[in-house]
């Protein structure tokens, strides 16, 4: 294997072979730094020719219709009154739309009991493997009275205990409280103001747990409260109250303006706005009646422009019948939320106990919508004969994951050096973090492929024929006593730096004469993509200056300066004003 050609001008590059492994030599040989990396490079190259191969396992996409935490449709239900549910699990429901019908409290505070009420009603949720949207409201008709600012911040307060202690089963939050069905319209009390609404909202976020989002009725009052900021990826899951507001609609699909959703701009124009904001936040709702906008062709490519995670199973029942009869009922069932779809991975055929375990995967959302809550990921070890099981964080956070993106992910894992020899099995656990749930399968994350999931422990089967053998080549640590990633991704303020701001991946990977890459602008930005060999220095510049958001999709040929480049490790090097993103691919002739 050959050294990558350094730069030079042109689509930069020297030829291959040997006189360009020499030109790296004469023109650095008065600087170390360089010569320590060719060094290094050479080290890795050594290294990574001792690691067994690597087994591909391709996976075939599932159609089933199944359940999946913190999306899809869900079932109304009074929550202080909600003692027994069915087993909506399964029904493929896995969300209540618990509301709080505080109309007997528009003038004084809640009394112990109906907050216990409230109390059970989260207990019942968590016993049944779901979760909550939660709306407060005082009216159930225009003209009803809903309540004061004084009264609602009161009830606020006494609800922000309840609130801390079941983040757990808490979806999101619908701002409520105002007017007519706690919808932000019709107050009876003058609450029809940006300033009121904006007191609100902030009163309501301040009391949910950090982790949890709230979601307002229409888009204009956003733009309202926040001043017209927008929300970019580099604000997104910053704690921020802006980046956790996100939309409801529960006219959706009704008409030109869906009944008064969009009035300060055009629907198109709305739509567009919600839909770069629900990037990173929740947008649901439900129906409210038949019209040309709810047929299926155009409701299904709303859901996919808004991103929508949610949406109503009882109402309006002449919409969900419309869609059963039309055929497109099934499709906005798996669809809506997020939907993960495993298309291969690569993993080394055997390790040796304390020896490394590489994990390369590629991953896929075909739902409308990302996920929108804290989301674990795990890999999972388990030895076959004796059922041990360790595990490890992979730095990756699943939020980021956008729709329509096919993501490459490469990872290295160090065995413990204890681990039994014989036959494991690997698998993709993507839990609840909240520890009351993690250990529990329905809050599990089920990847959308056939054969993979297992039900009873909620984790995604990769293989069970990885070979513990202590006879295989590569580095070994011994001590090591716990299953770790190695080199995990830089973090970014405490958190996994998010690798879906421009969704890098290439693939093939290792490839021989051309390499497809693509990625994902989250808005419109310049951007310098190059190929740089393991110096840093560039050697063939692919795309540069302004682009506009969406995915984008280039090939390299492995040719620098016209001349084919010399087999070995490239960086693909992306850069924008907002940061910049790093992949490594292979070239082997």
């Amino acid at each position: 294997m050959g050294i990558p050609a350094p730069w030079s001008p042109g689509c930069p590059g020297t030829s291959p072979g040997p006189a360009g492994f020499k030109n790296i030599f004469l023109d650095e040989r008065h600087d170390v730094k360089h010569v320590l990396l060719v060094l290094l490079f050479l080290t890795a190259l050594a290294a990574s020719a001792q690691e067994p191969a690597l087994q591909r396992i391709n996976f075939s996409e599932s159609a089933e219709v199944f359940a999946n935490p913190e999306r899809g449709f869900y079932r109304y239900a009074n929550l202080p009154n909600l003692s027994t549910l069915p087993d909506l699990q399964k029904e493929a429901v896995t969300l209540i739309f618990g509301r709080i019908a505080a109309n007997s409290y528009r003038e004084k505070d809640f009394p112990a009991s109906f907050l216990t009420q409230i109390q059970r009603g989260f207990d019942t949720a968590r016993a049944k493997g779901v979760k909550v949207n939660l709306r407060v409201s005082y009216s159930d008709n225009i003209g009803q009275a809903d309540a004061s600012k004084e009264q609602i911040f009161r009830h606020i307060d006494q609800l922000q205990p309840l609130l801390l202690q079941n983040k757990d089963v808490i979806n999101l939050v619908e701002a409520g409280f105002i007017g007519a069905w706690g919808e932000w319209h019709s107050s009876t009390h003058g609450l029809e103001t940006p300033e009121n609404r904006r007191d609100i909202l902030f009163k309501l976020l301040s009391a949910l747990p950090a982790e949890r989002m709230v979601v307002v009725r229409t888009p204009h009052f956003k733009r309202q409260i926040f001043n017209d900021s927008l929300l970019t990826s580099a604000r997104a899951f910053d704690g921020s109250y802006l980046s956790r507001t996100g939309f409801h609609n529960d006219c959706f699909l009704a008409g030109p303006d869906d009944m008064g959703t969009y009035i300060e701009r055009s629907r198109a124009k709305e739509i567009e706005y919600i839909g770069g904001e629900t990037r990173f936040t929740p947008f649901g709702g439900e129906t409210c009646g038949v019209s040309s906008y709810a047929e299926c062709r155009n409701a299904v490519a709303e859901m996919e422009r808004l991103h929508c995670s949610y949406l109503n199973d009882g109402y309006h029942p002449d919409v969900l019948a419309l869609w059963k009869g039309s055929g497109c009922m099934a499709e906005i069932r798996k669809r809506l939320g997020y939907r993960l779809v495993l298309r291969h991975a690569e993993l080394s055929r055997a390790a040796a106990p304390g020896g490394v375990l590489v994990f390369n995967f590629a991953i896929e959302n075909v739902g409308f919508a990302a996920p929108h809550n804290p989301r674990d990921l795990v890999l999972v070890l388990r030895d076959s004969a004796t059922g041990r099981e360790v595990s490890a964080a992979i730095s990756l956070d699943p939020r980021t994951w956008l729709p329509g993106d096919t993501l490459s992910f490469s990872r290295r894992f160090r065995l413990p050096g204890d681990w039994p020899a014989g036959h494991s099995s690997v698998a993709l656990w993507l839990p609840d973090p909240e520890p009351a749930l993690r250990g529990d399968p329905r809050y599990a994350i089920r990847l959308a492929n056939t054969g993979i999931w297992e039900a009873s422990r909620g984790v995604n089967r990769i293989t069970d024929q990885l070979l513990i053998d202590p006879a295989t080549p590569g580095e070994v640590d011994p001590s090591a006593r716990e299953l770790s990633e190695l080199d995990p991704m830089a973090q970014v303020n405490g958190r996994p730096q998010q690798p879906a701001d421009f969704a890098l991946a290439a693939f093939p990977n290792p490839f021989n004469s051309q390499v497809t890459i693509q990625y994902r602008l989250p808005e419109v930005q310049s951007i310098r993509l190059e190929i740089c060999n393991l110096l840093g220095r560039p050697v063939c510049l692919l795309a540069e200056g302004p682009q506009s958001a969406g995915r984008h999709t280039v090939q390299w040929d492995g040719r620098s300066n016209g001349l084919p480049a010399a087999s070995g490790i490239y960086i693909i090097r992306m850069q924008s004003p907002s940061g910049h993103q790093d992949d490594r691919i292979i070239l082997a002739r």
